[in-house]
């Protein structure tokens, strides 16, 4: 039986198709979307802030920009890390938009202060302010969309989260990419178009941290605050590690993550330096890289529906082999193209985008199927963990493989780690079908 599905016979209210917990409102959900869509834009930002910055204020050689942004994410991911879990124990014990208000907020403080950078080492010191918004967000944002919704609709508010997410990435970033030349064309310089724009993120971002206090769900629904320590929920979320579909999942988290920060760091970059070599001015270059971003982002909108529909009605740990499958072909084929500018090769780039969409999708919409209610935000922080462990090692080796044997060389790391979670997701289900008969 699926976790939860007792909860399917109980009165309930509903979000358009989702079916909701009691306790659970609409606009409790409504709320949850829009800072699914803000949190996802601006953890996406930083990256088209932290291009722009490289090759304007900083002035930054192009032969080290990869090596640079890789250590950026990478440093970023040891804070997130050390934090994530830490976050998803503490949600257990208070309330979720406790966490996620502050998560924002850390989010806006970073923004303020990464046009201040004077060096590397200045941007480093605002990612890693950065780094602990974004393990507070993204680790409520994974146990919300399992709090809400009854278990039939798990995959529908999945689907939801993610077209909210996917739109927030495509809309932020497309706007972030032209803010530059917005401020520029009325008369700004570079250098205070890169105040301007880091500073109308931080206010969004302050913003949404006061909605979220006020307006996201006050408990833990359908369930109550935890009532084991720090350290016996740490425990709980290594001890679940013994199933199967949670190793499955952890190692998802790790493979998933991974994709998401290729794809969000270095096809921003690939396309900007890509854009320059071809005599482009920064700000225009900027502007086509971040167009293929926002292309592989509006490809997770139009997978988003079919998914939920998807993952309400088949095995889910089949979904994420598939998932998987295509997440390894779309990687491998971007891994393989000599110039991402080339109108040609935009169809790669929207199979990219359906590959990661459908493997996260589907590693999402299985973790709140199986990590248990009382603890949900132990085991979440645990394959939030995981995952920032993916990012991690990404963007450690990532970077230096951009720069030092092709820009592609990441996508193609990707590749390979995605083809083994197909591989072993399918292992585990034909064990428990084995065990079954």
């Amino acid at each position: 039986m699926q976790q939860g599905a007792s909860t399917d016979a109980e009165p309930t209210r509903r979000f358009g198709p989702v079916r909701l917990l009691p306790s659970v409102t609409p606009t409790h959900v409504a709320v949850f979307l829009f800072i699914d869509l803000i949190t996802i834009g601006f953890i996406v930002f930083v990256n088209i802030s932290q291009a722009y910055l490289m090759n304007t204020k900083l002035a930054i050689p192009e032969s080290i920009q990869g090596t640079i942004s890789g250590d950026l994410g990478f440093w970023s991911e040891v804070t997130i890390v050390a934090m994530v879990w830490l976050f998803g124990m503490l949600a257990d014990k208070t309330s979720r938009r406790l966490v996620m208000s502050l998560g924002l907020a850390f989010l806006g403080a970073s923004y303020l202060a990464y046009p201040l950078s004077e060096s590397a080492d200045g941007l480093l010191l605002s990612r890693l302010v950065y780094a602990v918004g974004v393990a507070a967000t993204t680790c409520m944002l994974t146990v919300m969309v399992h709090d809400y919704p009854q278990e039939s609709s798990r995959g529908k508010l999945v689907a939801a989260s993610g077209i909210c997410g996917g739109f927030g990435a495509a809309m932020i970033g497309a706007l972030g990419g032209a803010m530059p030349d917005f401020f520029v064309s009325r008369g700004a310089s570079e250098l205070d178009a890169a105040f301007y724009m880091n500073w109308v993120a931080a206010a969004i971002c302050i913003a949404a941290a006061a909605i979220a206090a006020v307006g996201a769900h006050p408990g833990i629904p359908g369930g109550r605050p935890a009532k084991s320590g720090f350290r016996e929920s740490a425990a709980i979320g290594l001890r679940a590690a013994r199933r199967p579909r949670i190793r499955v999942l952890y190692f998802s988290a790790f493979a998933a993550r991974g994709d998401l920060v290729i794809a969000g760091t270095f096809i921003v970059l690939w396309g900007t330096l890509a854009g320059q070599a071809q005599g482009l001015d920064t700000t225009v270059a900027l502007g086509r890289g971040t167009l293929l971003f926002v292309i592989t982002s509006i490809t997770t909108l139009i997978c988003a529906p079919f998914m939920g529909f998807l993952l309400d009605r088949f095995d889910r740990l089949m979904m994420l082999a598939a998932g998987a499958v295509l997440a390894t072909v779309g990687f491998g084929a971007v891994g393989l193209i000599e110039n991402p500018l080339d109108p040609a090769v935009i169809p790669l780039f929207v199979l990219l985008g359906i590959g990661q969409s459908s493997c996260f999708y589907a590693s999402q919409a299985l973790i709140g199927q199986e990590a248990p209610l009382e603890n949900r935000g132990a085991v979440i922080g645990a394959f939030s963990a995981c995952g920032a462990v993916g990012v991690l090692i990404a963007n450690g080796i990532g970077g230096r493989l951009f720069d030092s044997i092709d820009p592609g060389a990441p996508f193609l790391m990707v590749a390979g780690a995605t083809a083994l979670l197909a591989i072993y997701a399918v292992w585990v289900r034909l064990r428990e079908r084995a065990q079954a008969n």
